[in-house]
């Protein structure tokens, strides 16, 4: 081979060139992005001074995240209302026979349960106790008009019989 002293060395896996070369290669000069070395504390820039802090606008309460976003347990409660409906229910069944006393306690239960049925339907998951106590109260109230109805009939009876 001729002249192979001024022929750079092929990088491995290639083959060298069989032409020759009568000029040297230039060097290869470095690109123009390569990574800095990290900057040490000597070199880094004097600190601007702190600027005054800007007035914050009062913060804004963010609405809670819903059970289903957040994918917590739903703590269970008991929907406003539901005993106190059903105890008047109660109340209304076990005075039912007492001249209608029961059916005001009765109405009354119907009217509380109303409410507490549209609380317990605007989030079921959360008020899901509550439905043993609207179940109970409805059936109490109804059997506290039925034996109220049934105790004035009684009542018509006798006062009728009596005259």
């Amino acid at each position: 081979m001729e002249n192979n002293e001024n022929q750079p060395e092929a990088p491995e896996g290639t083959q060298p060139s069989t032409e020759a070369t009568t000029q040297p290669e230039a060097p290869a000069t470095e690109p123009a992005s390569q990574p800095e070395a990290p900057a040490t504390e000597s070199a880094a820039p004097p600190e601007a001074p702190a600027a005054a802090p800007e007035p914050q606008a009062a913060p804004v309460a963010a609405p809670e995240p819903t059970a289903a976003a957040t994918n917590a347990p739903v703590k269970k409660q008991v929907a406003p209302g539901a005993i106190g409906a059903m105890v008047f229910g109660i109340v209304g069944a076990v005075l039912g026979l007492t001249y209608g006393l029961g059916a005001i306690f009765s109405i009354i239960s119907l009217v509380k349960l109303k409410s507490v049925k549209a609380t317990f339907n605007s989030d079921p998951v959360k008020y899901s106790v509550s439905k043993g106590f609207i179940t109970a109260g409805t059936v109490c109230a109804w059997v506290g008009i039925g034996l109220s109805v049934l105790g004035l009939l009684m009542l018509l009876i006798v006062i009728g019989a009596n005259f």
